[in-house]
């Protein structure tokens, strides 16, 4: 391990303050490979002879930890995949356990979550699910294709599936476990471990896609200052409290895409109020947005006056 990472807590890590790469050394490239159908399986073969899953994370973690961080560590937001992939990672090695395994004991099944999986929903040759859907320079990709998957490694980073409901009890958690909720009845964690979780963290930067990409839910103000903390994004909005003139309250929110598919939420817990949306086409994001502010718009507490 290099020795700038000495000092570097999973705090950080969560909150994208760890000054880890994007992406693991040398596996940018793979991403690059799996856009191109003929290279896509020689790709997945390099993934897969790492072992396990647990042994392609810790090969993962070991890979980003030798290196030189990408920025000095806790000094500004840095958006990193592996961040998260390391995260599970260390789960595994704490448990001996696969990251998958304990999702499903520790959150699906407490959750009452019985359509959670890992990777794209349902069978490549059926169309028992919505298939995902994204194109390559101008061309639809082949949801069938070994080329329109990401590696599976990546799952702590993004690659959980289930339904628009089970979803919701996923945000529920939060949304009740928040200490500002009126409503607030903690489950599976702490209320103070929640409250560490939603709490403000330091100024963040554009760095990174998901700034620049995300910043939509500024409904109907201007473009918040907007922080990061353990996988939230953090801002106010006057929308997000109460009905008087002047309100303002904190909304935490998030999005992604695997490339197929994206998917945003955004929660006021001080109004006991959130959306989610998704959307089976992976560069269809700037939909998604729309329904967001739509349903914002729509559905969120009317101001009297």
């Amino acid at each position: 391990m290099h020795p700038a990472w000495e000092k570097v807590t999973l705090r950080q890590v969560l909150a994208h303050r760890a000054g880890l790469r994007f992406e693991p050394d040398g596996l940018a490239q793979v991403f690059n490979e799996l856009v191109r159908p003929p290279r896509a399986r020689l790709a997945f073969s390099r993934i897969q002879a790492l072992g396990t899953l647990p042994q392609q994370r810790l090969e993962i973690a070991r890979q980003a930890l030798s290196r030189t961080p990408g920025i000095p560590p806790d000094t500004k937001y840095w958006y990193s995949n592996v961040g998260y992939v390391l995260a599970g990672a260390v789960l595994e090695q704490l448990t001996g356990r696969a990251w998958e395994e304990l999702m499903g004991e520790r959150l699906f099944q407490p959750l009452g979550i019985s359509t959670g999986g890992f990777g794209p929903p349902g069978t490549a040759d059926k169309t028992e699910q919505a298939w995902g859907h994204s194109s390559v320079l101008g061309k639809p990709l082949d949801p069938r294709s070994p080329a329109a998957e990401i590696p599976l490694f990546y799952g702590p980073a993004g690659l959980a599936h289930m339904t628009v409901t089970d979803w919701a009890k996923f945000i529920a958690l939060h949304l009740r476990g928040d200490p500002a909720n009126p409503h607030c009845q903690a489950a599976l964690l702490k209320l103070d471990t929640f409250a560490e979780m939603h709490a403000v963290a330091p100024a963040t930067t554009s760095k990174g896609w998901v700034i620049r990409g995300l910043n939509f839910l500024a409904t109907g103000d201007a473009a918040p200052a907007v922080t990061y903390c353990a996988g939230w994004f953090i801002s106010t909005a006057s929308w997000a409290k109460g009905t008087q003139p002047g309100d303002t309250g904190r909304r935490l929110w998030h999005a992604g895409s695997n490339g197929r598919w994206n998917a945003g939420v955004v929660i006021a817990p001080e109004i006991d109020f959130a959306v989610l949306v998704a959307c089976n086409r992976g560069i269809a994001a700037w939909k998604t947005r729309q329904t967001v502010k739509a349903l914002i718009r729509t559905f969120a507490p009317k101001r009297t006056s």
